[in-house]
């Protein structure tokens, strides 16, 4: 057995905190270029804004449109990424013109505006560069006339770089900063930890039980087909038709919603009452404990839904990384073999620790043909010691994990 040691993490800020980072770090990058981009005497400027309005305008269209989904959050992340990489690119390439000497200034103006050279310089600049010490000094001995320095092959390589370099820098900054804000006002957005419906089957009649409970910054939390409720509770109704239950939370940024079914099937004929079978003298059997999923701790993109089933919030995102904690209470110290109930149409294997010690590297591998309750297979994880009081189980995986309904714990003889 080996321990697990977890990276830090800001909780359920963690999304949060990275995204504004994002954006600080973005601004900053975009001050910069601002600062080092030099105005070049052959192009209107006006063409050069209205380049980068444009690109950036319909970036920023694209991904408003694309990616405003609330589900979009992995996708909004993946974007940002890759627009970071390409502003920084394009930072790093106009920083090594600037410093390169490619982009000089021109001290005549009264604010000493940088201007665009060339990639390099002609024969006679060279001998002046080395004459004077640098390449500013040449530009200046020859009056700042561009031609003496380089030749126009020279000017025309140096400016359809920097053309592609600042329309980079500028469209990824100007994406990258939207894409953030997205993420950030998504984040704000009500999250629905739980929202469960059980039995989803019944004979007409019957009853099911609701459970909800979504997240503090809900300002108005609704229950359909009924009204307004609280962030948390339950409720047990009488279900007479096929029925949809819609929650729905709201706040200020938007609101999320989950639906869930119940279903009316005929009435099954009960089956006559088995006759009493007299109490044998066998010892008392030890209870085996139980700990149901929609009573473990959601750590990090995992939701209880369905019958109280354990799963990752995003299922289509193949590398959503999911955690969830629960614990478990035993009285006495010994060995107990350990039982999980899940489901699955495809396979999901998750690390499973106890104690912050793994007791299987691929849990729940297999796939059970389904992910609800007619396809649940109860799978042994082995038999491992554990200490009496309160003991905490991990799953772990860096995907969607299939979906788990409880834990069993059964003293091992």
């Amino acid at each position: 057995m080996m321990l697990i040691a977890n990276a830090p993490d800001y909780g359920s800020l963690n999304a949060l905190v990275h995204a504004a980072s994002a954006l600080v770090s973005t601004t900053i990058a975009i001050g910069a270029l601002w600062w080092l981009r030099p105005t070049l005497s052959d192009i209107p400027e006006g063409i050069i804004k209205a380049g980068e309005v444009v690109f950036s305008g319909i970036g920023i269209a694209l991904v408003w449109t694309q990616l405003s989904d609330l589900s979009a959050s992995p996708a909004i992340i993946k974007w940002i990424e890759i627009l970071a990489v390409g502003l920084l690119i394009s930072l790093i390439a106009l920083v090594i013109m600037t410093v390169g000497r490619i982009v000089l200034r021109y001290r005549d103006t009264p604010d000493e505006a940088r201007v665009l050279g060339g990639l390099w310089l002609t024969s006679e600049a060279r001998k002046v560069r080395d004459k004077f010490g640098g390449v500013q000094e040449a530009y200046e001995a020859f009056l700042y006339n561009h031609a003496d320095l380089w030749s126009v092959p020279s000017r025309v390589v140096a400016c359809i770089l920097f053309l592609i370099f600042d329309l980079m820098a500028v469209v990824c900054g100007s994406v990258a900063l939207t894409a953030t804000a997205m993420l950030i006002m998504i984040y704000q957005v009500p999250k629905i930890y739980e929202f469960s419906v059980s039995p989803t089957a019944v004979e007409a009649k019957g009853t099911t039980t609701i459970r909800w409970r979504v997240s503090e910054n809900a300002t108005q939390v609704r229950l359909d087909p009924f009204d307004q409720v609280a962030r948390q509770g339950a409720r047990i109704e009488t279900i007479a038709k096929d029925t949809d239950f819609r929650l729905t939370a709201t706040n200020f940024w938007g609101n999320r919603n989950v639906e869930q079914s119940v279903t009316v099937h005929p009435s099954i004929p009960s089956s006559p009452p088995r006759p009493h079978k007299a109490a044998t003298d066998r010892p008392p059997r030890f209870i085996d404990i139980i700990v149901e999923a929609r009573t473990c701790s959601l750590i990090k993109n995992v939701v209880i839904r369905g019958e109280g089933w354990l799963e990752t919030e995003n299922e289509k995102d193949s590398e959503a990384e999911s955690r969830a904690k629960c614990a478990v209470r035993v009285q006495r110290e010994a060995k107990y073999e350990i039982f999980v109930t899940y489901a699955a149409n495809e396979s999901r294997p998750v690390r499973m620790t106890l104690n912050e010690q793994i007791i299987d590297e691929n849990a729940l591998a297999a796939s059970t043909g389904g992910w609800n309750e007619p396809n649940q297979k109860e799978q042994s994880i082995g038999v491992w010691p554990v200490p009496s009081g309160e003991n905490t189980l991990e799953f772990y995986a860096i995907h969607p994990i299939p979906h788990i309904q409880r834990i069993r714990f059964r003293l091992s003889s």
